[in-house]
C-alpha cells in the first residue's frame, strides 16, 4: 500500500478521516503573505519564489 494509503487509513482506524487537510501538511505553510513588523518587510512566499526576487532574498538563481 502506498504511504498516502496507510496514512489514510491509519487516520481512519483513528476516526479522524474527516479532519485530515493535506498530506503534506507536515511540510509547513506553503503560502504566506509578505507581513510587515516593526517597519521590517518580511518577503511572502511568491517574493522568493521568482528568480528576481529570489536573489534580492538569497534564494537561488532559480527563486527557490
Amino acid at each position: 500500500m502506498a504511504p498516502e494509503g496507510e496514512f489514510m487509513e491509519d487516520a481512519r482506524t483513528a476516526g479522524v478521516a474527516d479532519s485530515v487537510i493535506s498530506y503534506r501538511a507536515s511540510l509547513g505553510v506553503l503560502e504566506w503573505p509578505p507581513v510587515v513588523f516593526g517597519d521590517i518587510r518580511y518577503p511572502g512566499v511568491r517574493d522568493v519564489r521568482t528568480p528576481r526576487r529570489g536573489r534580492r532574498w538569497g534564494s537561488g538563481p532559480d527563486g527557490v
